[in-house]
């Protein structure tokens, strides 16, 4: 076998076996995640707010306690519309997890349904919510937990909401872990006015389903415990909307 002839079969020979190794393979596909029922359970803080055909801007809070198996079995929340505060409503409900993470939950307070929103699951148990009560509003659903929240802390903090004009605030402040605000400070702005204040208050422990109160000045709120480090505020007067977030 001449030269030339040899170098022709060899290379046909690798060139068959790249082939054959590349017919082999498996195929890549995108990992995919089936969700279920049981996808959601544990303890969650939500937070939405939007605008209501019938009520105006409005902003709403709480934490449910999902059993995986379709029933919300414990909760709280609190809801601030244009028409007033409902604070501290007990709930209930059920919900419906489908296999792409989409669901929906509808929950109860004693007399029946009061919300229902839908919800698109995170391969963390998280999720996002959206058309709470039909109205296009969103917000987010995270897993709680509080086993390692103290009050004890600086905390910053941010608002959102509205009064006679459009309200936004930042600010700091300090808990000494025995009900007191210590110490604070608030940038206030409301519409083209803006002013610094000076903050104290009091905030109480949390009480079940990770909720307390806490009044920043004249504000009052409740806040929900997300983590050892993040609180959700949702404002508790019938005169000014407001709510936000505290992390420390």
């Amino acid at each position: 076998m001449n030269r030339a002839l040899f170098l022709k079969l060899l290379l046909l020979f690798g060139s068959a076996l790249l082939l054959s190794s590349c017919g082999d393979s498996p195929k890549n596909s995108p990992s995919s995640t089936t969700f279920t029922n049981a996808s959601f359970k544990g303890n969650f803080v939500f937070s939405v707010s939007g605008t209501d055909q019938i009520d105006g801007d409005f902003a709403a809070a709480g934490s449910i306690q999902a059993d995986g198996a379709g029933k919300i079995t414990s909760g709280i929340e609190d809801v601030n519309f244009a028409s007033g505060v409902d604070a501290g409503v007990v709930i209930s409900g059920i919900y419906r997890i489908d296999s792409d993470g989409r669901g929906t939950v509808t929950l109860n307070d004693p007399s029946g349904p009061i919300d229902f929103f839908d919800i698109q699951l995170a391969k963390d148990g998280s999720a996002k919510i959206t058309n709470f009560d039909s109205t296009g509003a969103g917000g987010t659903l995270e897993k709680q937990e509080t086993s390692a929240f103290t009050q004890t802390g600086a905390y910053s903090f941010t608002l959102s909401g509205e009064e006679d004009d459009t309200i936004s605030a930042s600010g700091s402040f300090s808990a000494d872990g025995n009900g007191n605000i210590a110490s604070g400070m608030s940038n206030f702005n409301q519409g083209s006015s803006s002013s610094t204040l000076a903050l104290n208050g009091m905030m109480t422990p949390i009480f079940d389903n990770g909720r307390g109160e806490l009044l920043l000045g004249s504000n009052k709120f409740s806040y929900y415990v997300v983590s050892s480090n993040r609180l959700i505020l949702a404002g508790l007067e019938d005169s000014i909307l407001l709510h936000g977030e505290a992390k420390k």
